[in-house]
């Protein structure tokens, strides 16, 4: 569907207009969407989500980060990898010291995402893979001993040996990711993978730098408790003025930029749970990247279904707007 043959037929067909209204463009040459998944305790949703992501028709990069999960997420994600959409898999057994990679492309030095901060590569592994088929697997346990992995078609998987939150899972992904376009998405039901296609057409069309998934900037969308929807608000609303940018939605997952944005800014990250939403849009906007918004669909769900935020969080964002926003930290 995103053939430029394709594309060009059914633009003479409807009309250019038409075609940008129902998000129909063509892709670049070899373009590839990262999806990075940061995955905690999400064993009910994790592949249902996964397999949607797919069905999208977009080319992906699908980088699961399993954050210390102990619900069995992590199982689930194994047989998710041994049974990819190819069934083209590879079970590597590693046994050693230091931290190795063995692949395609013969052994290397690790470079997992957590190594950015040096002492956080301890606590993470990381099983990569090639979407052209070459596949790499590296894994670092607490201690440097190599352990086993599974790598396949267009997953890496990479593990956090302890939950450290949803930011550090956003880092160590960004480090991995070597897509075109990078996208966080969450492992629950919230968030519907076939709004991605309408998110990357401004960035195709170079209209735009950043794109938000706003859910309460449009009409079409199911209600969430008046609580919900007031804190956000609230909270956009402060850092709208803080930060600059007039969003309507700054705490959507759906945040997507080219990766090189995203590599730009991961140095600076700091923040390792959902202030992470804060801080992200801060640093873009202190590149002066152009943000635009697109409406997104979005399914509640309550605290006894999995919901992980809490009004801790609520307050961590009022900080994280004065520290990022006002005081630029």
């Amino acid at each position: 569907m995103f053939d430029a043959s394709y594309v060009a037929q059914i633009t003479n067909w409807l009309g250019s207009d038409a075609c940008r209204q129902l998000s129909i463009y063509a892709l670049p040459d070899e373009f590839r969407l990262t999806v990075i998944v940061p995955v905690y305790n999400e064993c009910d949703t994790v592949q249902e989500v996964i397999a949607k992501l797919r069905k999208t028709g977009l080319p992906l990069e699908i980088i699961l980060v399993d954050d210390g999960s102990d619900d069995g997420s992590s199982e689930v994600l194994s047989k998710m990898v041994l049974a990819g959409p190819s069934g083209n898999t590879q079970s590597v057994g590693l046994q050693g010291v230091g931290a190795v990679g063995v692949g395609a492309h013969g052994a290397g030095t690790l470079d997992a995402g957590a190594q950015r901060a040096g002492a956080e590569a301890i606590d993470a592994y990381r099983v990569g893979s090639n979407v052209a088929g070459a596949q790499d697997a590296s894994v670092l346990e607490p201690g440097g001993e190599v352990a086993s992995a599974q790598v396949v078609g267009d997953v890496q998987l990479i593990r956090h040996q302890v939950n450290r939150g949803k930011g550090a899972a956003i880092r160590t992904g960004v480090e991995a990711a070597t897509g075109d376009v990078i996208v966080i998405q969450d492992a629950d039901s919230e968030y519907n993978p076939d709004d991605l296609r309408g998110l990357l057409q401004p960035l195709v069309e170079r209209s735009a730098d950043v794109v938000y998934g706003t859910r309460y900037g449009h009409c079409d969308r199911q209600l969430s408790p008046w609580w919900h929807q007031a804190v956000n608000a609230f909270i956009t609303m402060l850092a709208s003025v803080a930060i600059g940018p007039r969003l309507s939605d700054v705490e959507t997952c759906y945040k997507m930029a080219r990766t090189e944005h995203f590599k730009a800014v991961l140095p600076k990250l700091k923040e390792d749970r959902f202030g992470i939403e804060i801080e992200l849009t801060a640093r873009f906007a202190r590149m002066g990247l152009r943000f635009t918004e697109r409406p997104i669909r979005y399914q509640h769900r309550w605290y006894d279904e999995g919901k992980k935020i809490t009004w801790k969080d609520g307050v961590a964002a009022l900080y994280c707007i004065a520290k990022y926003g006002f005081l630029k930290r």
